[in-house]
């Protein structure tokens, strides 16, 4: 593929992204799912999502090999569904290709080049990871435990993605409105771009620099091409991310969900809602794709993600409205005995 000057359209299709909403059938009632969905930890349901994907595609026996040495690495999905927990991989390892979500109840899984035989697999642990979360296990009946249902977004409209249909690629899912100034964003989980401190929310900048990394990994990834890595467009472009700004219309650094302690991960960050005072045309593209694709740390966790607001949806939320004060209101969080709770003021 040639060098392109990239746009949102070109952005999203050389990320091939597919995103899928997950809605509940079967013998629970639908509002009784969602209820109990939007009180499942995206930390936890991802680290029961990667066992779930691991004991359908690798033999018990090989668990403890490495993988780059298993004899089966050729037509293994394991370290290509999930190449951040696999072993004895070449560094750096790749991005996962998906990344799931919760936001406003609903429960999103996001694809990049969605290949049909990784969504059997990954619907398929999602939904042994999903009875796991809520202890249920389904899987005792004579019938099909399935009973998550995906639909693909697509706009306004929605199309459910029959079983059988999987066969055959996964269409694109369109991609968003551009992000502009004077637009809003609401981080409902954890921000870490590690560039920042505790004490002050991160610039704007920052989150733009470090999402085009992420982006463009995704993007080679996927066989396409932006431009050279010595072309002076990317240093350029680095340059007018210092004229980008955000400021915060409410701030929190904490977490909402329990430390990972089998990982030894506590997922912190920066939550609360922004908004974009001034964007460089040349970052308009990269920045509409950012609030989808994640940025920072422990994206596959569930974290470095956002939602486009309105200045109705904000205050709707309990964010405070803008005001003329030069520093947002910062109300830091610990977790405590299972609660995030505030540390002071």
């Amino acid at each position: 593929m040639a060098s392109m000057v990239p746009t949102v359209e070109s952005l999203w299709c050389s990320l091939l992204v597919s995103r899928i909403r997950w809605t509940v059938s079967g013998a629970l009632s639908e509002s009784r799912a969602l209820q109990d969905v939007c009180g499942l930890e995206m930390p936890s349901l991802r680290s029961r999502l990667g066992k779930h994907i691991r004991r359908s595609v690798c033999p018990e026996i090989k668990w403890q090999d490495e993988c780059g040495s298993c004899s089966r690495m050729g037509d293994c999905l394991w370290p290509r569904m999930l190449p951040g927990s696999a072993v004895g991989l070449p560094a750096p390892a790749p991005l996962a290709s998906w990344l799931l979500t919760m936001d406003q109840g609903r429960l999103l899984s996001t694809h990049f080049h969605l290949d049909p035989m990784e969504f059997r697999v990954f619907g398929r642990a999602l939904d042994d990871a999903f009875a796991d979360a809520l202890g249920l296990d389904r899987r005792r009946s004579g019938a099909d435990p399935r009973w998550l249902r995906p639909i693909l977004m697509d706009g306004e409209a929605t199309h459910p993605l029959l079983p059988l249909a999987w066969a055959a690629p996964v269409p694109m899912s369109p991609p968003p409105p551009p992000l502009a100034a004077g637009r809003r964003l609401r981080f409902h989980v954890p921000l870490d771009l590690k560039t920042a401190n505790h004490s002050s929310p991160p610039p704007m900048g920052d989150w733009l620099r470090l999402g085009r990394n992420r982006v463009h990994r995704l993007v080679t990834q996927n066989g396409f091409f932006i431009w050279p890595k010595e072309d002076p467009r990317w240093s350029h472009l680095s340059r007018e991310a210092n004229g980008a700004s955000w400021h915060w219309i409410q701030a929190r650094h904490g977490t909402p969900w329990k430390p990972l302690l089998k990982y030894r991960i506590e997922l912190t960050g920066w939550m609360g809602a922004v908004h974009i005072d001034q964007l460089p045309d040349a970052w308009l593209p990269w920045a509409t794709l950012l609030p989808i694709v994640g940025v920072g740390s422990h994206i596959p966790y569930g974290c470095g993600l956002a939602s486009t607001l309105t200045s109705e949806s904000i205050r709707g939320q309990g964010c405070e409205p803008e005001t003329s004060e030069p520093h947002p209101r910062i109300i830091p969080l610990k977790w405590q005995d299972g609660f995030a709770t505030k540390t002071g003021g």
